[in-house]
């Protein structure tokens, strides 16, 4: 079956975009004779290139978060009989700001206590029977000195520690430690992170010491905005700071070991506990 022709998918029209999903949903329900569960991976990517975007204006930004709005709305309200029931992952609470027109969504936050939290990495056990795999069984006390960071929660409500499934296959396969805490970052977020009013938390956080942020639950334009002006012109305010951190927090940077409504308590993984 031929499900994407890219010739086709770069000249689709506004009404085409919005409806795409909407009408595959009905296509897929006439084929099998039953709803369609939507796993949609990645969710908040189109909102992190908006932050990054330096030229987009305000404007732009909110006609495009719109656009994805409307893509939602059309393929996850309440009124499409097609589908059953949708699953979105996504690293960063920004894109929840696409789901707004949804009906029914919850919100689970990266690395907190939920149904999900312990699939997303390996567990210890799991560490022990790759590297036996493997033939690096002696190479266990290494590998979690290295990556045994991320701290979450099961569904009973227990600790556990989380290890990078990226991280362990890489060395597996090549016996080099990779620093993942810098590989992914981009130049913007490092510029950032030397302004004097972010650089005392940061210096914290890498010194072993914890940092408390006020955390948000709910975005809207408004913080893409001044993210945006953060990442691309330094322009921080007092808001900003915190705002900034969670964008790294939720990035995989940094584990929260106490949370509360309204704020996180953060450590960076592979420091002391």
């Amino acid at each position: 079956m031929k499900y994407l022709d890219t010739e086709e998918f770069q000249s689709l029209n506004k009404d085409e975009t919005i409806y795409g999903l909407q009408i595959l949903s009905k296509y897929l329900h006439g084929h099998f004779g039953t709803k369609v569960f939507v796993f949609i991976d990645e969710f908040d990517m189109p909102v992190n290139q908006l932050v990054y975007m330096n030229r987009m204006s305000p404007e732009d930004r909110q006609e495009t978060i719109e656009l994805f709005q409307l893509v939602t709305q059309s393929l996850l309200k309440g009124n499409n009989k097609f589908v059953e029931r949708s699953l979105s992952n996504a690293c960063q609470q920004l894109g929840g700001i696409l789901l707004d027109s949804a009906n029914n969504v919850k919100l689970y936050s990266f690395m907190q206590k939920h149904s999900f939290a312990e699939f997303y990495g390996f567990k210890e056990d799991e560490v022990v029977h790759l590297l036996k795999v493997a033939n690096k069984s002696d190479h266990f006390d290494l590998v979690k000195s290295k990556f045994n960071g991320f701290l979450t929660k099961s569904r009973d409500g227990t600790d556990i520690n989380m290890y990078s499934p990226l991280a362990i296959i890489n060395y597996i396969s090549s016996d080099e430690y990779v620093d993942e805490w810098s590989a992914g970052i981009r130049s913007e977020i490092f510029k950032l992170m030397g302004h004097p009013r972010i650089k005392e938390k940061i210096t914290l956080l890498m010194n072993g010491k914890s940092v408390e942020i006020t955390y948000r639950k709910k975005f809207d334009l408004t913080h893409i905005d001044k993210l945006s002006r953060m990442l691309n012109q330094n322009d921080v305010d007092d808001d900003g700071i915190d705002l900034f951190v969670q964008f790294l927090y939720e990035m995989g940077f940094f584990y929260p070991i106490a949370s509360s409504d309204e704020s996180l308590t953060l450590k960076v993984p592979n420091t002391t506990h």
